[in-house]
């Protein structure tokens, strides 16, 4: 008796923060991202969002830090990081829905 195994295959995918900006762009993205979903593939999708993340602190009069070409994340800054980190999460998904 022969038996048949369904391997799901993962699939890792990390687009920039300024795709948030562009709206066909992102809505392109998540038509392929449903389209790899319906055929088996399980998805890791992987953003950033310093842009935005750069332009909410400088509406705070918060200007980013940055050593060595890292971000210093303060208590305040970890809040607007969340804050722009989560409309974008929020965007993806109500595209994807």
């Amino acid at each position: 008796m022969s038996q048949t195994t369904s391997v799901t295959k993962t699939l890792a995918i990390k687009i920039g923060g300024s795709m948030a900006v562009d709206d066909q762009a992102l809505s392109g993205l998540c038509q392929a991202l449903a389209q790899l979903s319906i055929s088996g593939y399980r998805l890791i999708l992987v953003h950033g969002g310093g842009k935005d993340i750069n332009e909410n602190l400088e509406l705070l009069r918060q200007p980013p830090r940055f050593i060595d070409g890292l971000r210093v994340t303060d208590t305040q800054t970890i809040k607007v990081v969340e804050k722009v980190l989560m409309d974008f999460n929020s965007e993806i998904i109500e595209k994807l829905e």
